[in-house]
Order: structure tokens, then C-alpha cells, then sequence
């Protein structure tokens, strides 16, 4: 499948490219080197991606059929090609300029081998080629981080399962919740291997209430975060957000989950209170009383045998596990408990690159654990919200689900105060935790009891 990973804005008055970033193929030089070029600080649309890669070839460059020996090229910011490197290339010949994209090329000889032979990839379509059944558009996000994160991998399953070219994404402005995880984007071209949405005379079932979504001219137009193809399972939310979004995660990103993939014997913790600590959660049905008890975090750390805990959390630091786990006896036998509060996007990631991952009743953490490519995933209770939040039992091969729970009155002696939610959470033995258990949709958590009064 074939990307296009576009910084074009939607203002640019070029069709393709900005003029002021330049790629020179030249004789007799190394495919592999790389040097960094500079980019005009007026051209507001190639500010994203960093560093950018000029690689020279030995082989000249020319379109198929074409009698030029040499050609000028602009590319798009990219990554070296040493790693899997996707842009978008202008080749000049005979006073006109033809686009193509191009993945999955170990290096620019062996796109200069399939032009030349007549195998380039298909031209980069430009939005007067395209048929508004050929695209996809999400006019905004909802919520913070993991929302936004649940709605580009609803958007670009979608595009992927019905044949969608281009999928447009919402504008800077609205990017915010993004920042330091992936680089705005205009949009992404692909070419869907299920076979051109105009072309077909309907979608698949689990896709098919979505064809509601068409707008003459604009395309497949909606929000994309209730809008969403149903019964997909994790691993397939996985696939599309490792083939898009995963290669281009910003370089800082890049690097927290590097790091945190090569950490030993390490466990990564989200804890999710900034927004939940208050009285209201904490009343009869709150959302307080869904979140585990300290001792099933324990009671992980014991039983997997984790010399590194990464706790991941708010800066107010006002969830309960937090002083537990700083103070807690584990971290005086070899055991690293280490409490993270830094940005959005470092946390995200943090959690991203984890090889062994609680997630707690948030978007934040389970769809970072879609993302990622962790070993264990643990869980209290069931699965909430695999709709939105992408997590479900059936995830990447290697990848495997534990659930945890407790006795169904293990709340029943609390008052449904923040107080009571607080004992309960510090005070609840961990060997009266359940678990580890096979993943299901269906078990149950703890019932609260009634606000005593």
C-alpha cells in the first residue's frame, strides 16, 4: 500500500511541492549518503518533518518512455532512506512535471530503476483528479489526545477497508492535542488494495451505515469519532495505525519509544485522575469506583517479576496509587518504582513504546497500547470502550490481554466519598486481587455501594 505523507497546506498555490526544498540526483555519488538541506523560513509549508535527506544516485532519473538522461527532483522533508522512507517526488523531463509517490524503496536506485524500466508507481493524485468517492474527510477532532488518536485510526481503517484515495485531516488549528506525537499533515493519499470506493456498488457490512457520510464534491465527510466502521478488532486498528501513523511519529517520539522498548523487565502504568478526581466520581455509579485498587498494580509487579515500574500521570498527581506506589515496600527490594508527569505528548509515548502496559478507563492509554507493540496488556475489569478507545481482546499477534478484577462487594465497607475511593483504593489486599485472567468482553467489575449517609 502506497502513502503519501503530504505537508502541502490547503492555501498553497503550488499543485504539489514547496519550491524552496530542493533534491539533486547526481552522478557518481552514493545512494546512502545524506546531509541535512536547509528550507526557506517563508515557506510555511515544509516546517514539520526534520532532518531532510539528499541522496544522489550513479542512475539517472527520468519518467518511463522518456529519452532524458538527467532530471531535477523536489521532495518532501523525509526521513533518510535507510529507514522505511515515504515522500512524494517531481521529476522534470522535457519541460513538465510529472508526480509520483513511492514506499517501500530501500533506497532512491531502486526508484530510479523502476522509472527507468517503466515500473514507477502511479502519479500522486492531486485534488482536481479525484472523484469525491475517492475521499474522506475529517472535519474535527473530539476531545483530548487518545480521542484524537481513536479518530485517525477510525478514518483510515475506513478509507483502507473500502478503497478511499485521500483522506484529509482537520486543520492546524485543531492539532494541538497532537503536538510532539505526529507532525500536521494536509492530508494522506493511499491506494486501497480492496479496490476503488467508486468503483464498488457497496461497502463491506461493517462499513456499510457509513456510506451516509457522502458529500457531493467534499467526499465521505464526518467528525470520524462516533462515525465509525464497527466490529473491527485491535489488531486491524493496529495494522492501519502502524502503516500511517506509526513510521511518522515525530523524532522526540520516536526516541521515548525506542527507549522504552529496549527497558528490561519494565512495566508502564497509566493512572487517569486529573479530570475524574471530584466529588461527582466518586457518588453512586462514579467512574472513580471503576478504577483498580492499588494492590492489583502490586500484585503485577510482584507476580511478573518487573525491576522497572514507569507510572504514568497527571501533574496534580492526585490519584491515590501515586503516594502508594512512591512509598511502597517493593522499591526497597531492587525494585525501580519511577512516577512520570511530563507533557501530553512525552506520556503518550512513554506508553506507546511500553513492552508491558497497564491501561487504566481512558482513550490515553488504550489506544497507545494499540499503537504500540507491547507483550502483555493489563486491564481491570472489562473492556469498555473498544468502539473508541480501539482495545479489545483480539490484538496483534505476540501481544496478549490479562484481566483483573475483584469480589463483587470488595467496595461495599467504602463510603462513596473521595475519601472512601481513596481507603479503598490504598487499602485493598493484593492477594485479594483476581487474576490474571484470559481476556473476555464480559467480565464484570465491582458494583459501588450507595453514598452512606
Amino acid at each position: 500500500m502506497l502513502l503519501c505523507w503530504a505537508i502541502l497546506s490547503r492555501s498553497a498555490t503550488a499543485p504539489f511541492l514547496p519550491r524552496s526544498i530542493q533534491l539533486s540526483f547526481r552522478q557518481n555519488l552514493d545512494a546512502a549518503s545524506v546531509e541535512d538541506i536547509g528550507t526557506s523560513s517563508s515557506d510555511h509549508t515544509a516546517t514539520t518533518l526534520r532532518p531532510l535527506a539528499t541522496i544522489a544516485t550513479s542512475t539517472a532519473i527520468a519518467p518511463a518512455n522518456s529519452s532524458a538522461t538527467t532530471a531535477p527532483a523536489s521532495i518532501v522533508p523525509a526521513s533518510p532512506v535507510s529507514a522505511v522512507t515515504v515522500a512524494a517526488v517531481t521529476v522534470a523531463a522535457s519541460g513538465e512535471h510529472v508526480a509520483v509517490n513511492y514506499s517501500s524503496y530501500a533506497s532512491v536506485a531502486e526508484i530510479a530503476r523502476a522509472m527507468t524500466t517503466g515500473q514507477a508507481p502511479p502519479e500522486l493524485w492531486s485534488r482536481d483528479k479525484l472523484e469525491a468517492c475517492e475521499m474522506a474527510v475529517d472535519y474535527g477532532f473530539n476531545g483530548r489526545t487518545g480521542n484524537n488518536m481513536g479518530t485517525l485510526a477510525h478514518i483510515l481503517f475506513f478509507a483502507q477497508e473500502v478503497g478511499i484515495k485521500r483522506v484529509t485531516l482537520p486543520r492546524k488549528n485543531v492539532w494541538r492535542n497532537l503536538y510532539g506525537i505526529l507532525p500536521f499533515v494536509d492530508f494522506i493519499d493511499l491506494q486501497a488494495a480492496n479496490g476503488s470506493a467508486c468503483l464498488r456498488k457497496a461497502f463491506p457490512a461493517r462499513c456499510a451505515h457509513l456510506k451516509r457520510m457522502f458529500r457531493p464534491i467534499r467526499g465521505y465527510y464526518a467528525k470520524w469519532w462516533n462515525d465509525a466502521c464497527v466490529k473491527v478488532e485491535a489488531r486491524e486498528y493496529h495494522q492501519v495505525m502502524s502503516q500511517y501513523l506509526l513510521p511518522h511519529l515525530a523524532p522526540k517520539c520516536k526516541q521515548v519509544v525506542e527507549f522504552e522498548r529496549q527497558q528490561k523487565d519494565s512495566l508502564t502504568i497509566h493512572l487517569r485522575a486529573d479530570d475524574l478526581w471530584k466529588t461527582s466520581g466518586a457518588g453512586k455509579r462514579g467512574k472513580l469506583w471503576r478504577q483498580p485498587p492499588c494492590g492489583m498494580y502490586e500484585k503485577i509487579i510482584r507476580e511478573g517479576s518487573f525491576k522497572r515500574v514507569l507510572v504514568v500521570t497527571d501533574r496534580k498527581r492526585q490519584h491515590a496509587c501515586v503516594k502508594f506506589l512512591e512509598e511502597h515496600p517493593l522499591k526497597q527490594s531492587d525494585v525501580s518504582i519511577e512516577v512520570q508527569s511530563k507533557s501530553a505528548w512525552e506520556d503518550y509515548c512513554a506508553l506507546a513504546g511500553s513492552s508491558n502496559v497497564v491501561v487504566t478507563e481512558s482513550s490515553f492509554s488504550h489506544t497507545a497500547a494499540v499503537l504500540g507493540t507491547p507483550r502483555t496488556i493489563h486491564i481491570f475489569g472489562s473492556i469498555w470502550d473498544s468502539k473508541h478507545w480501539l482495545l479489545d481482546c483480539q490484538t496483534r499477534p505476540g501481544t496478549t490481554v490479562w484481566m483483573y478484577s475483584v469480589a463483587s462487594n470488595a467496595t461495599s465497607l467504602y463510603p462513596g466519598t473521595l475519601a472512601g475511593v481513596a481507603e479503598y483504593q490504598r487499602k485493598y489486599p493484593w492477594d485479594k486481587v483476581l487474576g490474571p485472567l484470559p481476556c473476555t468482553a464480559t467480565l464484570r467489575k465491582p458494583k459501588p455501594r450507595k453514598t452512606k449517609r
